[in-house]
C-alpha cells in the first residue's frame, strides 16, 4: 500500500490569498498639496477613476467626482475631507480595490515649481506643481545670462507660448495681479529661431 501525498493547505492558502490580494490591489493616494492629490497605478488603467470624501472612520462616504482613467490627479473641493479613489469600468462597476485614504490638508506644501519645455524652435510649454490664478511673464536672454525686460505674458488658462522666429533663451515665472514676479523663475530653455 502507498501512501497519499499530504498536502500543505497551510502554505496552499497563503498562496492562494496572496495572488488574490495582488490582483485587486488599489492605487496609492498621495497628498501633494493642501489643493491636490495625486495617486500611483502600475496596472492597466481603468476607465474611470471614482473619487470619494469619506467621514474619518471611513463609514460614510459619498462620491464627489470621477476623472479619466489616464488621470492620475485630482484638485479636490473640500481639501479638509479624507479622500479615496476606486477604478471603474464602463459600467460602473469597481475593478480595484480602494486606494488609502488621505486629507489633503495634512500635505505639506511644496515649493512652487515650474518647468518650462520647448520643441526647440520656439513653441514654449510648461507645467506647475501648484493652482495658480495669476498669469505668467516670459524672459528672453541672448546669452543665458543676462535678463532683459519682459518678453511676453500668457494668462493663468495658458500653459504655452509660440516664441518661433525668436532666437535665444528663455525663463518664465508667475506674475502678481499688477504684472510682477513671483519667484522662482523656470528652468531655462533655448531656442534656434528657425
Amino acid at each position: 500500500m502507498t501512501a497519499q501525498p499530504q498536502i500543505n493547505r497551510r502554505g496552499w492558502l497563503a498562496t492562494w490569498l496572496q495572488k488574490r490580494r495582488r490582483a485587486r490591489r488599489g492605487p496609492v493616494l498621495v497628498a501633494v498639496s493642501p489643493a491636490l492629490i495625486t495617486w500611483k497605478w502600475s496596472n492597466l488603467n481603468p476607465v474611470r477613476w471614482n473619487v470619494y470624501y469619506s467621514s474619518f472612520d471611513g463609514t460614510n462616504s459619498q462620491l464627489a467626482n470621477s476623472v479619466d482613467g489616464s488621470v492620475f490627479q485630482y484638485a479636490p473641493d473640500i481639501c479638509s475631507a479624507w479622500t479615496f479613489v476606486i477604478g471603474v469600468d464602463g459600467a460602473g462597476n469597481e475593478i480595484t480595490a480602494r486606494s488609502n485614504t488621505v486629507r489633503p490638508d495634512d500635505a505639506v506644501n511644496p515649493a512652487n515649481v515650474i518647468i518650462l519645455g520647448s520643441d526647440g524652435h520656439g513653441h514654449l510649454t510648461w507645467t506647475l506643481n501648484f493652482p495658480t490664478e495669476f498669469g505668467f511673464n516670459i524672459y528672453k536672454s541672448n546669452d543665458g545670462v543676462t535678463w532683459g525686460g519682459e518678453y511676453d505674458g500668457a494668462n493663468s488658462e495658458t500653459l504655452s507660448r509660440d516664441c518661433s522666429g525668436d532666437r535665444g533663451y528663455f525663463r518664465i515665472c508667475q506674475s502678481d495681479w499688477d504684472g510682477f514676479d513671483i519667484l522662482p523663475y523656470s528652468n531655462v530653455v533655448y531656442s534656434d529661431g528657425l
